[in-house]
């Protein structure tokens, strides 16, 4: 069973930001909860004769909505986003688009699986047990922004099987800072926050910057 306060968790009363455009976004976590979901590929959506994979077949992309936050309100400079991990079992292979139009996990070159290469852009049971999920898959949902994720699992096993999901869900209660344009103008949410955006901006502060798209690259060699 995983701890619920290792070191990869964000915690109450700290600064988190993430880009939103061209917009660098700082955020305080004012609370914090635990959401625990064991999710069977493609429930409620699909029904239950459809959800299991024959081998060598690519099921999904499946969008679970049950794991979606719902409140933000730009006016109260406050609202909610979720940091998650999952294991999986049996052993496929499952792949990410996050959001949902966005394949994760692969190299510029070989940027998502093929019918020919299955073994890129793919977690495993090995890497995340059901029982024991991993910051290997660690993701993050923000409402409006990236809130929905796309699932597809491919089944490389012998025999037909239904995937199952542990998801550890951190939902953070959080409160507005400011925003940091590319150009280092300082737009703090409030008066009283220019003082802490200010020392954001400058790292005076600690603060940990959260990847909530992918990172990405031509597949051509640079000159």
């Amino acid at each position: 069973m995983g701890s619920w306060t290792p070191s990869g968790w964000i915690l109450e009363g700290q600064f988190i930001s993430f880009m939103d455009g061209p917009l660098e976004r700082f955020w305080f976590v004012r609370r914090r909860d635990f959401a625990h979901l064991e999710w069977e590929f493609g429930w409620p959506e699909v029904v239950e004769a459809d959800r299991s994979i024959a081998p060598g077949q690519l099921g999904g992309p499946y969008v679970p909505e049950i794991i979606k936050p719902t409140y933000w309100s730009e006016a109260r400079h406050r609202g909610q986003m979720f940091q998650w991990i999952a294991g999986i079992k049996p052993n496929v292979k499952w792949y990410i688009q996050l959001p949902t139009n966005a394949k994760r996990h692969g190299t510029p070159k070989l940027p998502w699986p093929s019918r020919r290469h299955r073994k890129v852009a793919h977690f495993t049971m090995q890497m995340s047990p059901f029982d024991r999920p991993t910051f290997f898959t660690e993701h993050f949902f923000v409402p409006k922004l990236c809130d929905l994720a796309g699932f597809e699992v491919y089944n490389g096993l012998d025999i037909t099987i239904t995937p199952h999901f542990n998801f550890y869900i951190n939902k953070l209660d959080i409160e507005h800072i400011g925003d940091i344009t590319a150009q280092g103008e300082r737009n703090p949410a409030s008066a009283r926050y220019t003082e802490v955006l200010e020392n954001l901006y400058k790292k005076v502060a600690r603060y940990r910057p959260l990847t909530l798209f992918p990172v990405t690259a031509p597949a051509a060699d640079s000159p």
